[in-house]
């Protein structure tokens, strides 16, 4: 994720500057040009992947409204991203330096270190300025760049973002608020609250005692809706309740102590602060944290950035009080060990893990491929009788998908037989068919009729576009109904098919109505529930079948690996159907039909691929059947 302010966008490969000459490479991966180095135009010999250096060269962020520096160790290790939120004057920076002065001039830890050097040279002011007892001066940019923490690679190698934007930027009536595109990769907030702008508190004090305490104006409400209304509209609302928030009330100190308030709140327990701050007029903003944020991942703290009053104590080096709970909560509900900043969880964000297992997957595939291709699969292709061992090495990543039956033969005259197994709930079947001479064929078994909508009738298309010859209980001539059993009629028919090239489509019905006897295996094998066969009236095979469709199974394979796909089948629903939408200069449109038992209502998932099927260009989910079969 590119850090700087303006930007935060993520960053898939950066630009790469050539040390010798300063030149931009756009595209510095192997390729053509070369696979562990490339010549650059000055003469220059490159590398073009982490594991042989590229990662050691000067980075640019790729975003033209950027196009700034960026530090060699982003994209190099796990990232995770803190946000540090409130109104103006509630103390945001002077908690987040008095954080990591806390861990390492306090209590000295050595996982981490600052990383970016600009980050550096303000913390050395801040550590400076601390030590003489010298307030911080106030954030005056809206969105500045993040501030990295670099964890070493002996305790985890991690990248810690924090982000501090100006109280202003939250409570800005502009449309500035777009900008603030990190918050789509929030693993932590920190929210601020002064306690000096809470009702009761401001009653209680003259003027004179909140402008020394710096008071913030009570606006800590608007903050709150401005970033969930930004994260709800934005982003999915599951974001908001795996969020980790640390409520902080800061200049503790200041109540503390003070004999006014009588609210010793560092000896609180989290419940006994959380009903000090109802009584004190919050209790609005703790119902709201409890309403779109996960309540067990929302817990509260009373810190102090300083120690002591700053107004009392001038020259008096500033000691914080509680400042790293916040932060190590924040780590813990991420899964890391706030002593060590270790993880046991690797997280997919490392461009050096991602090279690696791509080098070595890339690797494996060749040999693999190498060694079918250069013996048994060369030898079935060769074998008309066992082309259906090809169909299932073709669709063998794809069965946990689609559950796709394999078509067999039983004699040479057979073209189709479907369902031999007669199961309750059959996928989808696609084949093509290639028809050298005029033929006629028979259709013959039993198919499901659950009323007029297709999704309860059982369907076979055939297809040479644009014609298409269409077989449903609802326009077939079919014979008798199979006693006992829910709507299953015996279905015959004769057809002519000229010379061509049919893509055969058996669609099963969505839904089929349940009973004793339809769940009742011997009677649906006994009656051959849904079995359909297909074959040639003449006894002259001169027609070939192709069960590999390699456009269809590529374009599945592409579209079942997107995450939105992967995401609806481990949520319980199953491809029933799909079909492949192609037109002459146009993208290729792919429609998965997914069902699931536990909801009445399909889905149709519409996948524009690019023209070589190679990725996804746009994907859309609709409820229902969505379906053109034309």
């Amino acid at each position: 994720i590119c850090p700087h302010a303006g930007c935060y966008q993520r960053v898939s490969l950066p630009i790469f500057v050539c040390p010798a000459c300063g030149a931009w490479h756009r595209k510095l991966i192997p390729g053509k040009y070369g696979v562990f180095r490339r010549k650059c135009q000055c003469g220059k010999l490159i590398p073009t992947s982490s594991l042989t250096g590229r990662n050691k060269l000067p980075m640019v962020c790729p975003n033209s409204n950027c196009n700034k520096p960026l530090h060699n160790s982003i994209g190099s290790a796990p990232s995770y991203h803190f946000a540090v939120l409130g109104e103006p004057s509630s103390g945001k920076t002077s908690y987040l330096y008095a954080l990591i002065y806390g861990m390492l001039d306090i209590t000295k830890l050595n996982w981490f270190q600052i990383n970016n050097d600009s980050s550096k040279k303000i913390y050395e002011l801040f550590r400076k300025d601390y030590k003489q007892g010298i307030l911080p001066l106030k954030t005056v940019q809206k969105l500045p760049d993040s501030l990295i923490l670099k964890s070493s690679p002996e305790h985890g190698n991690g990248l810690f973002y924090f982000y501090d934007p100006a109280g202003e930027y939250y409570l800005s009536d502009a449309d500035t608020i777009n900008q603030g595109s990190y918050q789509q990769y929030l693993d932590g907030v920190f929210f601020i609250i002064d306690p000096f702008s809470l009702p009761t508190i401001r009653s209680k004090c003259t003027k004179q005692d909140l402008e020394q305490a710096g008071a913030a104006a009570g606006e800590y409400l608007k903050v709150y809706e401005k970033l969930v209304n930004y994260m709800r509209s934005t982003y999915n609302e599951k974001l908001l309740h795996r969020v980790p928030v640390s409520v902080i009330i800061t200049k503790g100190d200041m109540i503390h102590s003070n004999p006014l308030f009588k609210s010793p709140i560092f000896n609180f327990s989290e419940t006994q602060l959380k009903e000090w701050l109802m009584q004190n007029g919050m209790k609005e903003l703790i119902s709201a944290f409890s309403v779109y944020f996960n309540p067990e991942l929302v817990k509260f703290h009373a810190v102090s950035a300083f120690g002591h009053d700053p107004n009392t104590g001038a020259g008096k080096p500033f000691s914080p009080i509680n400042v790293i709970n916040p932060y190590s909560w924040l780590l813990k509900n991420n899964s890391l060990n706030p002593e060590t900043g270790f993880g046991p969880n690797l997280k997919m964000k490392s461009e050096f893990v991602g090279n690696s297992l791509g080098f070595v997957t890339a690797a494996s595939l060749f040999f693999v491929t190498f060694s079918l291709l250069s013996g048994p699969v060369m030898k079935i292709s060769e074998s008309a009788p066992q082309v259906n061992l090809i169909e299932k090495l073709n669709v063998a990543g794809l069965q946990h998908l689609a559950g796709t039956v394999i078509p067999y033969k039983t004699d040479e005259n057979l073209v189709y037989d479907f369902n031999p197994s007669c199961d309750i709930f059959a996928d989808q079947t696609t084949f093509s068919l290639v028809v050298s001479k005029p033929s006629e064929f028979h259709l013959e078994g039993v198919l499901s009729q659950g009323g007029e909508s297709r999704l309860h009738n059982d369907q076979l298309l055939i297809i040479e576009r644009p014609d298409i010859m269409h077989f449903d209980t609802n326009n077939l001539s079919f014979g008798k109904f199979v006693k006992d059993s829910y709507n299953a009629y015996r279905v015959s028919a004769d057809f002519f098919l000229k010379p061509g090239t049919y893509t055969v489509y058996f669609i099963p019905a969505a839904y089929r109505n349940d009973n004793k006897h339809v769940n009742n295996f011997k009677f649906r094998k006994k009656h051959q529930l849904w079995r359909l066969k297909m074959w040639r009236k003449d006894r002259q095979y001169s027609s070939s079948i192709n069960y590999d469709t390699p456009e269809l199974n590529h374009a599945m394979q592409v579209g079942a690996s997107h995450r939105s796909v992967k995401k609806l089948i481990k949520q319980g629903y199953t491809v029933r159907r799909h079909f492949l939408k192609e037109k002459p200069n146009k993208k290729p449109i792919l429609y998965l039909f997914l069902t699931d038992k536990t909801d009445p209502l399909p889905k149709t998932v519409i996948i524009t691929l690019s023209t070589n099927f190679n990725y996804v260009t746009k994907l859309m989910v609709t409820k229902g059947d969505a379906f053109d079969f034309n």
